[in-house]
């Protein structure tokens, strides 16, 4: 019998009309864990949650500019989780049809459920749920999703990512301003904690196909040099607000923002995800290609304006 199947992210699927008979079988469904909740202000996180108040071009912004960056920081941010619930939603789709074992399948159809919520509780804060399409890491793990076998994305989703995302919500919820939506992501993190020690029990490293190596070592050398490039949604969001003479700026922008010692930090933390489960040589051969090291503010800077083209 054949192990495969096709599945298609559907991250661009469009929401029902609200009057839709549909949306009440959905109410009915997460208002037996917590029902979403809307919006208290314009902006989740403050400024200081960017690092923009250490910027000299955006403390000399107007109140206008300044504003419309910290906004388009938070949904840079929002859209993600957004997208990552869509793709949580889908890759257990593909796990429960390809599933081995009961205990397996039950597993996923819980972890299915644990997205759908996680989505919902997202989506009320989302000024533009298509603006997915435009996040290349979205768009990565949208590719996985679809063609990776099970095992791989048991170590990429599970065991790397999920555990990269539990540190990631912390810090969303730790900075939250908004009372919804912080309780929202508390709630989140223990779905997220149980989904990542999932993943180290299922993910076995004999059960990997040379293509699958392939596949991991692949798509965490391209992960790994988004990280490098710092925090380049937030300074795009200034450069964008401020206008194309402020990217002239951009290599004392990325030293403001600290953007070597976060990235870092980052790199560190993800590199500690992959070791220890059987495919260290992976990690060292990464290293081996300098990609576990952070791009100063000039690299951060050339690759911002590569970027933007």
């Amino acid at each position: 019998m054949s192990r495969s199947v096709d599945v298609g992210v559907r991250l661009d699927a469009p929401h029902l009309e609200p009057k839709h008979r549909l949306n009440g079988v959905v109410r009915a469904y997460l208002e037996r864990r917590a029902a979403p909740v809307a919006p208290v202000g314009p902006s989740p996180w403050p400024a200081a949650f960017f690092g923009l108040e250490k910027v000299k071009l955006f403390r000399e912004a107007s109140a206008e500019q300044r504003a419309q960056i910290v906004k388009s920081c938070a949904q840079n941010l929002l859209v993600e989780a957004y997208a990552i619930e869509k793709l949580g939603m889908a890759s257990a789709a593909k796990m429960i049809l390809v599933s081995e074992t009961t205990e397996e399948r039950m597993t996923f159809c819980h972890i299915a459920g644990d997205e759908a919520s996680h989505l919902a509780w997202v989506t009320p804060f989302v000024a533009r749920p298509e603006a997915v399409a435009d996040n290349p890491f979205v768009g990565l793990m949208g590719g996985l999703v679809e063609t990776a076998s099970k095992h791989a994305l048991f170590y990429l989703l599970q065991c790397v990512l999920e555990g990269w995302g539990l540190s990631h919500y912390r810090l969303l919820a730790d900075g939250c301003v908004d009372p919804g939506l912080r309780a929202s992501l508390e709630r989140i993190l223990v779905d997220e904690r149980l989904h990542h020690g999932t993943g180290g029990v299922l993910f076995d490293p004999r059960a990997l196909r040379p293509e699958d190596r392939e596949t991991i070592s692949e798509a965490m050398a391209m992960v790994l040099t988004m990280v490098q490039v710092g925090p380049q949604g937030v300074a795009i969001s200034l450069f964008r607000a401020l206008g194309e003479e402020s990217l002239r700026q951009a290599e004392q922008v990325f030293a403001e923002l600290d953007a070597q010692a976060e990235s870092a930090k980052k790199l560190q933390l993800l590199r500690k995800l992959m070791l220890g489960r059987g495919v260290d040589g992976l990690v060292e051969t990464l290293e081996g290609q300098g990609l576990f090291t952070p791009f100063d503010a000039a690299g951060c800077s050339q690759a911002t304006a590569a970027f933007l083209g």
